[in-house]
Order: C-alpha cells, then sequence, then structure tokens
C-alpha cells in the first residue's frame, strides 16, 4: 500500500525564528512516516511549491533529505527526491529482511573498542618549508 505524506516547503524558511516549532513538526511526520512503514507500507513524501517558492527549491530538498535523514536505518530510499514540474517527491519503503540483516552484520563489526586503531603518521613538512621559520 503507499501512503502519501505532504510536506510544506515554508518550513525551512523559518529555521532560524522557530527552530523548536519546526522540529516538533518534522517530528510528527517522521513519527507518522515510521508508523506506516512498519505496517509495511511505502511512503510518498510529497512537496508543492507555490509562487516564489519555487526560486528556492533547493530548501525543498534539503527538508526532504532532513526528513531521510530523521527515519534512520529503518527504512529504504526507492526513489531519490525528483522534481517534477512544481512537485518534489521521494518514495521510502520497509528495509528489506536481507538489507536489515546486512545492516546488523555492518553494525556488529563497526562497535567501538575492538579493532585497534592504526597509528597516526606524522605530517609531511610543506614543500619549501624544510627549516623553521625565523
Amino acid at each position: 500500500l503507499l501512503k502519501t505524506l505532504f510536506v510544506n516547503p515554508v518550513l525551512t524558511e523559518r529555521l532560524l525564528d522557530f527552530d523548536q516549532a519546526i522540529a516538533s513538526t518534522l517530528g510528527r511526520k517522521v513519527k507518522d512516516i515510521l508508523g506506516f512503514i512498519e505496517q509495511g507500507n511505502k511512503v510518498k513524501i510529497s512537496l508543492k511549491f507555490r509562487g516564489r517558492e519555487n526560486a528556492h527549491k533547493e530548501l525543498g530538498v534539503e527538508l526532504i533529505n532532513r526528513v531521510i535523514a530523521a527515519c534512520g536505518d529503518k527504512i529504504s530510499i526507492e526513489q531519490e527526491p525528483k522534481l517534477l514540474g512544481r512537485d518534489l517527491s521521494c518514495l521510502i519503503g520497509p528495509l528489506s529482511a536481507k538489507a536489515a540483516a546486512k545492516l546488523a552484520q555492518t553494525k556488529k563489526k563497526a562497535t567501538p573498542g575492538l579493532a585497534p586503531s592504526a597509528p597516526e603518521a606524522p605530517a609531511a613538512p610543506k614543500p619549501g618549508l624544510s627549516r623553521p621559520v625565523e
């Protein structure tokens, strides 16, 4: 089943002044997305630009990428954010069992403290500065 979630591009323009309100709005959207994903549904995130918003389409892409990043490792991106006329959309779905197993395996390998860190190599001197500057 496909669920569609609409996001307002004006949210990104108010980030500096109303950061707390936007965080709660995006948090609610992310919570809705994760609920749909847990049910096994795919989610289409849509954004429609109106009027002057068309001049700043990069803000819409940034907003969709923030929503995707907030969803974390629980989703798979089936269609990257794509612009069709005035609409920007992205399709995400639940993580497949094979991908979830692979992700769990990489997390086990990347646990801190198990692998010794490689010693850092000393910085090479810059060309032409072989002697100390006085």
